[in-house]
């Protein structure tokens, strides 16, 4: 269980509370183990370009949020980004971005990963597929395993996890302000009230 001993690396420093139970449910099987997690979350962002690890794109995020019982206080940093705008023609975007549950999951052998991946299917979680060999199994563990099954390594040096990746499907990306211009009618009460609303329906049908 090296890999669990391993220092948190995200921005959160440990794991979402929702999901907690999920990744302890999984950490204490013998055949599997999670590497990062994210419980579903809705965040501000500023920038021309989506979010994402692989573009290396520097980004500020005002506001994050995690838990649905925050989602006003998302809002209103929205609205409040939306009074202080400078209206200038090269001032970067503000967009509104949620995210589904997302688990990375390594699996000591390729049966194990074959069950999580129709359990997650099964449980609503289209989008979870198999994403290649994960990291390198210790040789004790090799050792005591049971004989490999067809298309495994058989030789402890070269045995691998395979790496699972299971996600929700619950997506959300809008502008709110372009250029400096507001384009969602933020400092409108009964439009907050919706857009308060869609992002809780989000969560809602993500958990």
């Amino acid at each position: 269980r090296s890999f669990l001993e391993k220092p948190d690396k995200s921005r959160a420093g440990g794991i979402d509370a929702l999901v907690e139970p999920l990744c302890a449910l999984l950490n204490g099987r013998p055949d599997t183990f999670t590497t990062s997690s994210c419980a579903g979350r809705a965040l501000l962002w500023r920038g021309e370009e989506p979010p994402s690890k692989r573009r290396g794109v520097p980004r500020f995020r005002p506001q994050v949020e995690h838990d649905p019982l925050r989602v006003p206080e998302l809002v209103q940093a929205a609205v409040e980004l939306a009074e202080s705008s400078s209206q200038e023609i090269d001032a970067p975007t503000i967009w509104l971005r949620f995210e589904p549950v997302i688990l990375h999951v390594c699996c000591r052998s390729w049966h194990s990963a074959q069950v999580l991946l129709a359990a997650a299917r099964a449980a609503g979680l289209k989008r979870t597929a198999v994403s290649g060999q994960g990291p390198r199994l210790a040789r004790a563990a090799a050792s005591s395993r049971a004989p490999p099954l067809s298309g495994e390594a058989r030789s402890p040096r070269e045995l691998r996890a395979w790496r699972l990746d299971i996600e929700g499907e619950e997506r959300l990306e809008m502008p709110l302000i372009v250029r400096g211009q507001v384009a969602f009618p933020l400092l409108d009460d009964s439009m907050t009230s919706w857009l308060q609303q869609a992002v809780l329906r989000k969560f809602e049908r993500n958990a």
